[in-house]
């Protein structure tokens, strides 16, 4: 689709001179793309999918922005779990919690506690987010949400949710009087006395501080980021379709994996007429979201479509939607 759009824009495009060259080589790697989805799908009708496939599914659904290595491993992995390759995807994800970049970190941690639930292993989910309480691995508001992700998941199932470690976030101890020393207070502006040329005094400002040079952090531009915090993360949803077949229908469904504003379903076999319509770029006017922050409609945009063709998702749908909020 990525491909097709950026075809799109150069045909579109009056100043490009050699459109047809360009454009030429654009289908051949779109036609090169589905040759290698076809070859995955063909040697993989049986339940165990080799190593060799793994890697390329994580090649070929991963769309990092200025070849971020972080990013684009996040991407392979998030591509794994929508093929419902879950025990794949936790070792990946597992892998870029050692990551410095937060942004991977925190995308991976949340989708680590999905891949559990989506293969029904609260356990497990519950086990690894106590660990990370207790080492106080992620930051308070973040531990707060993959929480709720876990407690959601208890709530339907009617289970106890005492077994979640609580995060406490630490206490700064209180100063005296005594504690404090002179130098810890920070000067107001100096006053530095001069004399004019005529012989009057005059005051000059000066700040203390200013003379430190100040640098900047460079701000990183992710695909996913600066989300709106509602869309941030998504337990679950219901679709009412306004149009084909399904028309008036709803369907409602958990969330597989999400990053940013796109999320992933599973959409079983059984219910494969409601998405049979659907293709790439279809709209969806109609979404309700259920979220920790709150329940809020949406629309959303099919941007990606494929059947699972192995595993034990054999003949269920991964399906890939952009979030707006309403």
């Amino acid at each position: 689709e990525r491909y097709k759009n950026a075809a799109l824009i150069i045909k579109n495009n009056k100043d490009i001179k050699n459109k047809k060259e360009l454009i030429d080589k654009i289908l051949k790697k779109i036609a090169l793309v589905d040759q290698k989805i076809k070859l995955i799908r063909e040697k993989s009708s049986n339940p165990d999918i080799s190593k060799e496939n793994q890697d390329l599914i994580k090649k070929l659904f991963s769309f990092s922005k200025a070849g971020d290595k972080d990013v684009g491993e996040l991407e392979g992995a998030i591509a794994l779990a929508k093929f419902g390759l879950y025990e794949k995807a936790i070792d990946e994800f597992d892998k870029l919690l050692e990551k410095e970049n937060n942004y991977v970190k925190i995308m991976a941690a949340q989708n680590i506690i999905r891949c559990f639930i989506s293969v029904r292993d609260i356990d497990k989910a519950i086990s690894k987010y106590n660990f990370w309480v207790e080492k106080k691995f992620l930051p308070i508001d973040e531990i707060k949400k993959i929480k709720k992700i876990i407690e959601i998941y208890l709530d339907k199932k009617g289970e106890d949710k005492s077994c979640l470690k609580s995060f406490e976030p630490e206490k700064i101890p209180e100063k005296s009087i005594e504690d404090f020393d002179i130098f810890d207070f920070k000067e107001e502006p100096s006053k530095e006395l001069s004399k004019a040329s005529d012989g009057e005094i005059v005051f000059e400002e000066f700040d203390l501080i200013e003379s430190i040079d100040k640098k900047e952090e460079p701000i990183q531009n992710f695909e996913y980021e600066n989300v709106d915090e509602y869309l941030d993360i998504i337990t679950s949803i219901s679709i009412t379709f306004d149009k084909g077949t399904k028309k008036s229908r709803k369907l409602e469904i958990d969330i597989n994996v999400q990053t940013g504003n796109i999320i992933n379903l599973i959409i079983p076999k059984n219910h494969s007429a409601f998405v049979k319509e659907l293709s790439s770029g279809s709209g969806l006017n109609d979404i309700y979201c259920y979220s920790p922050m709150a329940d809020f409609e949406a629309r959303g945009v099919i941007t990606a479509k494929n059947i699972i063709t192995y595993g034990t998702k054999s003949g269920d749908y991964s399906l890939d939607i952009k979030l707006m909020r309403k």
